[in-house]
């Protein structure tokens, strides 16, 4: 306790009355004696300078504050869960909903200008015809296309074209185990090999998908009804009837239309959300396929 009492006399030193010249004296002894004690302040017991705080002090609640939560961005998504009895997605308002659904685009290779040209005028009247114009909260379509190296998918559909006699064969499950390891080899982020000869590219698998979203915000004067007031559609009702309609036109122009659910949407945004996660860095479809939905 002695080198704590040294300290402590060091911070507050002791202070006596003075009166006539010999308190002038004294308080001129006083006045070194601080600066003495600031000096020695500024040092350790070593002599070394001292880093002292800058600023006030810091309260309870500032420190109580430091140890919280940082606000995450996911309170910034607009949608707020999957609803599998209408096959839409609840928007952050708690009333507008909103359809996702994958686009499989129509091929394009070998076919001529004009061939193209009568496609697109196709997609054109698609989306004319199946949107309604309104004046005020309007239907909004969104596209988005990206390429995927998730090979669950294609997993799944090999799996589905074997003959439900054939599937737990020794052969079969030997056969598609092979066909799993090799997928999941080439779908590594940084390929099965480095093609340092011709496209000095990472050789992988990927597959270019093109999703779709659609929805509406609901009127904050009337939530109860998306629809028209003449129609008196319920919200689930309205949207999935504009996205029948637009399912049925873009199928009809050569464009196959799948609609997303709950698990489709969540291995649309893994990826997205955590490209290179801490858990598996290297293979981050080990980390996709252990947190699926």
């Amino acid at each position: 306790m002695s080198s704590f009492n040294a300290f402590m006399n060091r911070l507050f030193a002791p202070k006596r009355g003075r009166s006539g010249l010999a308190g002038e004296r004294d308080g001129e002894d006083d006045e070194r004696r601080e600066a003495l004690n600031e000096r020695e302040l500024l040092t350790d017991e070593t002599g070394r300078p001292m880093c002292l705080p800058r600023g006030k002090m810091p309260t309870v609640g500032d420190i109580r504050r430091q140890y919280q939560r940082a606000p995450s961005f996911a309170s910034r998504l607009p949608w707020t869960e999957y609803l599998p009895e209408s096959g839409c997605f609840l928007l952050e308002d708690g009333v507008s909903l909103g359809v996702v659904a994958e686009v499989t685009p129509a091929p394009s290779e070998g076919r001529s200008l004009e061939a193209l040209e009568a496609v697109r005028d196709q997609i054109e009247a698609a989306l004319q015809d199946s949107l309604p114009e309104l004046d005020t909260h309007q239907w909004v379509v969104q596209l988005y296309t990206r390429d995927d190296t998730d090979p669950r998918e294609e997993l799944n559909r090999i799996r589905d074209a074997i003959p439900a006699e054939l599937q737990e064969t020794e052969y079969t499950k030997a056969w598609l185990a092979s066909m799993e390891a090799h997928f999941k080899a080439i779908s590594r982020p940084d390929g099965l090999f480095e093609d340092d000869i011709i496209t000095q590219t990472a050789w992988r698998g990927q597959t270019r998908r093109t999703r779709l979203v659609l929805y509406r915000w609901a009127s904050q004067k009337n939530q109860s009804k998306l629809g028209e007031r003449r129609s008196r559609l319920s919200p689930e009702a309205l949207l999935n009837h504009v996205y029948g309609k637009l399912e049925s036109k873009l199928a009809s122009a050569g464009l196959p239309v799948r609609r997303y659910d709950g698990r489709d949407f969540h291995r649309w945004m893994m990826p997205r959300f955590n490209p290179r996660p801490t858990f598996s860095p290297d293979d981050p479809q080990r980390f996709y396929d252990l947190f699926d939905y």
